[in-house]
């Protein structure tokens, strides 16, 4: 989950980078791996003009990769709750390193 000024004050903070095109835009954020040291380009969060990602990430693949090396990453990842994305991810060469799980605790007590 994340919030408009959250995501704001990380891109005004240096610690995000918004990337915006004619398709829409991408929020990136490099994490570096606490013990290997590897860092990773997330795209963080991706929003279209039209639809939902309308395949931003596929469209602008080469410039997130060129964008991954100027930042000496090794890696691309980016996360989802949308189900399906991993077989279309993976025809790109991802694969689905974790799956996340998560229960909401205020949905678990009203449950009781």
């Amino acid at each position: 989950d994340w919030l408009p000024r959250e995501v704001a004050l990380q891109c005004l903070q240096g610690q995000a980078i918004l990337h915006i095109n004619p398709d829409g835009f991408i929020v990136s954020k490099v994490l570096t791996h606490r013990i290997t040291g590897e860092r990773t380009l997330l795209a963080w969060l991706v929003g279209s003009r039209v639809g939902t990602g309308n395949g931003l990430v596929e469209k602008h693949f080469d410039f997130l990769v060129k964008l991954a090396k100027a930042l000496n990453c090794t890696r691309i990842g980016g996360n989802t709750p949308i189900e399906g994305l991993c077989k279309k991810y993976s025809k790109f060469g991802f694969r689905h390193d974790m799956t996340e799980f998560s229960i909401s605790l205020q949905e678990k007590d009203n449950e009781i």
